[in-house]
């Protein structure tokens, strides 16, 4: 794969450097996310009142926080990343293209 983009007279393209990096810091933040669990000792009723009462003021902060975050991605987030996406399908469609050519020339010098 390497001398195939080393054909081309480059290297990666800036917009899919960045994009893997940013997909990448995206999956470790959801693997980080995940692993963390918090463990709760319930030993009395008033662990039980209070443990439930906390997990109700999170419910509200856990959907006004997705809402931030939602809206956050949508309004900042994606219109800054399309000309990078772009720019990787362009890079993507290009290697294709490449690969595709290759292939046909392979076939036709049997």
């Amino acid at each position: 794969m390497q001398d195939q983009m080393t054909d081309q007279g480059g290297n990666l393209s800036t917009g899919m450097i960045i994009g893997t990096a940013v997909a990448a810091g995206v999956i470790a933040f959801l693997v980080r996310r995940a692993r963390h669990a918090d463990e709760v000792r319930i030993e009395s009723a008033s662990d039980v009142a209070a443990f439930a009462w906390e997990k109700a003021k999170e419910a509200d902060l856990k959907g006004r926080t997705a809402s931030v975050t939602r809206e956050f991605i949508m309004e900042r987030l994606l219109p800054e990343m399309k000309p990078i996406l772009l720019e990787v399908l362009d890079d993507v469609e290009g290697y294709v293209d490449q690969a595709f050519r290759r292939t046909e020339k392979a076939i036709k010098g049997f």
